[in-house]
C-alpha cells in the first residue's frame, strides 16, 4: 500500500486569503470599543466586514458593548505587562493562565467600565433603561463567556464560505493532484479552518475525520450526528490536531435529585454545519434510544491555540487521540508532505526530530525543515508538486 502522510500549517491556507498569525494579531491588537457583535443565537462576531442586517441584528442586545469595553482593557492590560505581540499565541496563553486570577480581571472589569462611562457618560443618568448597560460590572466577572467569545471571534476571522474555496481552487489543483496518487493519506492539520474540506469536497473527494454516526449519543430530529469514535474509513484521512470550527463538545449532565442537574465529567465531541443541530442537539441512549439529555449547554467552536497546548491535549479524548494517530504516523512514514508549518509546535516537533530517515517535502518560502532528514527538498509553492506526480 503506498502511503502518504502530510502535515498543514497555516502557510497552507495563506494562497485562499486566510488570515497567518499576524493577520489575527492585528484583528485583536486594536482598539476594540464598540466593535463586537452578539447575535441572538449566542454567537460572538466583529463588525468588520458584515452587512447592515447582521450589524443590526448583533447590536440589538446590551452585552456587546460591555464586553467589547472588557476586551479592550484586556488588550490594553496586556501590552503594559507583556508588550508582545508578534505572537498572537502568547496573548492567548496569558489571557488563558490568567482565567485563574479572579482579581486580575475584576480589575480589568474596573478600568473598562471607567472607560465605557466616560465614553457614553448618559449610561449613569437617566433614564433608568441604560442601567442593564453596566450590569456585567456589577458582578464577578463571567470567565467562561470570555473564553467563549474569544473562540467565536477567532471562528468568525476564520470563516470560509463555498465563494471563497472556488476562487482558491486553482492554487491547490496540483496539491490534490499529488494526493491523489496514494493509497491511503493521512493529512495532520494544526488549521481550525475548514478550507481543506471544502477543497477535497470541491474536486468530489471522500474523506474521513475520525467521526461516525455508528452508535452515536448525539442526535438531532431523531437523527445521529457524527462523534469522534477515531473511526476513519477513507483512504483521505483528517486528524485536525488542534480542533475545528465545526467540532463542537456535548457535556454530559444528569439528573440526580438535586436542584441543579450534575456534570457527569463525560463529554462528547460531535461535528455539524447545520446551526440547528448545533443548538438543539440531545443526547441519547444508543440502545433504547431513548432521550436523556434534551439540551447542549455549549455552542462553541471547539479550537485550542496559545503556548499551552500540551496540558490541554494531554487530558482531552480527542485531542489525546488526534496526538497519539500522529506519533504512530511518523513512527511509520517513508515520506511527509509538510505545507504551510513553521515549526512552532514542540509536540509536533518533538516527533519530527525523533526520525532521521524521512524523506521531507517542506513548502515554506519562509522557513526551511529544521531537522535531520534523509532527504530534504524545500518547495516556494504547492506548484511545485508538479515534478513528482
Amino acid at each position: 500500500m503506498k502511503k502518504l502522510t502530510v502535515l498543514l500549517g497555516a502557510g497552507f491556507s495563506f494562497p485562499a486569503g486566510m488570515p497567518l498569525a499576524n493577520d489575527i494579531r492585528t484583528r485583536f491588537d486594536r482598539d476594540q470599543k464598540s466593535k463586537l457583535l452578539r447575535m441572538g443565537s449566542g454567537e460572538w462576531m466583529w463588525e468588520d466586514e458584515k452587512d447592515a442586517t447582521t450589524i443590526h441584528n448583533g447590536l440589538l442586545g446590551v452585552e456587546q458593548l460591555a464586553y467589547s469595553y472588557i476586551l479592550d482593557e484586556i488588550i490594553k492590560t496586556y501590552n503594559r505587562e507583556v508588550d508582545d505581540f508578534d505572537n498572537y499565541e502568547v496573548f492567548f496563553a496569558f489571557i488563558m493562565n490568567k482565567f485563574n486570577d479572579m482579581d486580575w480581571f475584576k480589575e480589568v472589569y474596573k478600568r473598562a467600565k471607567t472607560t465605557l462611562i466616560a465614553d457614553k457618560p448618559y449610561l449613569i443618568g437617566e433614564p433608568e433603561a441604560h442601567a442593564p448597560y453596566l450590569y456585567l460590572f456589577e458582578r464577578d466577572p463571567y470567565l467562561e463567556q470570555l473564553s467563549q467569545i474569544i473562540n467565536h471571534l477567532i471562528s468568525d476571522l476564520l470563516f470560509v464560505n463555498s465563494n471563497k474555496i472556488d476562487e482558491a481552487f486553482r492554487e491547490y489543483q496540483i496539491f490534490l493532484e499529488y494526493i491523489k496518487q496514494f493509497d491511503q493519506v493521512d493529512i495532520y492539520t494544526l488549521n481550525h479552518d475548514v478550507l481543506l474540506e471544502g477543497l477535497l469536497q470541491r474536486e468530489g473527494l471522500n474523506y474521513s475525520r475520525g467521526f461516525t454516526t455508528t452508535n452515536s449519543e448525539i442526535q438531532y430530529e431523531d437523527q445521529p450526528l457524527k462523534v469522534f469514535q477515531n473511526e476513519f474509513s477513507e483512504k483521505i484521512r483528517i486528524h485536525k490536531l488542534h480542533g475545528s470550527l465545526d467540532y463542537f463538545r456535548f457535556e454530559h449532565f444528569e439528573d440526580r435529585g438535586k436542584m441543579f442537574l450534575q456534570h457527569t465529567g463525560k463529554y462528547n465531541y460531535f461535528t455539524t454545519n447545520s446551526y440547528r443541530a448545533k443548538h438543539y442537539a440531545t443526547r441519547i441512549d444508543p440502545k433504547t434510544k431513548k432521550v436523556i439529555q434534551d439540551m447542549n449547554f455549549d455552542i462553541t467552536p471547539k479550537f485550542i491555540t496559545g503556548t499551552n497546548k500540551t496540558d490541554i491535549i494531554d487530558n482531552d479524548i480527542m485531542y489525546s487521540q488526534l496526538l497519539q494517530n500522529f506519533k504512530d504516523s511518523i513512527g511509520a512514514a517513508q515520506t511527509i508532505l509538510i505545507s504551510g508549518y513553521s515549526y512552532g509546535d514542540e509536540h509536533v516537533n518533538n516527533e519530527l526530530k525523533k526520525r532521521k530517515d524521512l524523506n521531507i517535502f517542506n513548502q515554506n518560502p519562509f522557513v526551511d525543515y529544521p531537522f535531520e532528514a534523509a532527504t530534504n527538498r524545500n518547495l516556494n509553492n504547492l506548484d511545485d508538486l508538479l515534478e513528482f506526480i
